[in-house]
């Protein structure tokens, strides 16, 4: 099998398409369970999967045109298997810390613009609260004490944290009393 491989090495460094279309096919199931190792480490990357299959597949493709046969490169003789799989990996592994990054910068710029337009609503209906009787009267008569109370924290601009801890309750909690407050005075008022 080794020679096998090696023959087609020889062919894939001379730019012979159907060669490489050989050694993929070959190396097919460490291709494969590179890419399931990294989904199965990050499901999130399921959409994901088919460029982290060319991924690996271009790692393949470089390290059948820099595998060294005589083993300088490597300090010693290493298998082209071995060589490929450690290609594949740390590209794949690249891969996926790139993915984690866009997804992390993705994710704050979308919190930060959540943030905003919860500033801004918080603002105005903070000022509405205080200048409106009327509206005051359908707020306190439309929300539990609970909601209320947490609402004008909320208000206050105290962080979930906060108010979680300032009314016993789990933050996840306090996010549901927000939805629906929030929810409730955008019937009201609309």
């Amino acid at each position: 099998m080794e020679e096998k491989i090696n023959e087609l090495l020889k062919s894939v460094k001379a730019d012979d398409e159907s060669a490489f279309a050989e050694l993929k096919e070959l190396f097919e199931p460490l291709i494969s369970s590179e890419t399931v190792k990294i989904l199965s480490v990050n499901p999130d990357f399921r959409a994901d999967e088919d460029e982290i299959r060319q991924e690996a597949l271009m790692a393949l493709y470089k390290a059948a045109k820099s595998y060294s046969f005589d083993g300088k490169a490597s300090g010693g003789k290493v298998t082209f298997g071995l060589y490929a799989k450690i290609c594949i990996r740390n590209r794949v592994i690249s891969y996926a810390r790139k993915l984690t990054t866009a997804k992390k910068r993705e994710e704050k710029a979308l919190n930060a613009e959540k943030k905003a337009g919860e500033g801004r609503f918080s603002e105005e209906l903070s000022y509405v609260l205080e200048s409106d009787s009327e509206i005051r009267r359908i707020f306190s008569e439309n929300t539990t004490p609970l909601e209320k109370q947490i609402f004008l924290m909320y208000l206050d601009r105290r962080s979930y944290k906060e108010i979680a801890l300032a009314v016993g309750k789990s933050e996840k909690s306090v996010d549901n009393a927000i939805y629906r407050v929030k929810s409730k005075l955008k019937k009201l008022l609309m």
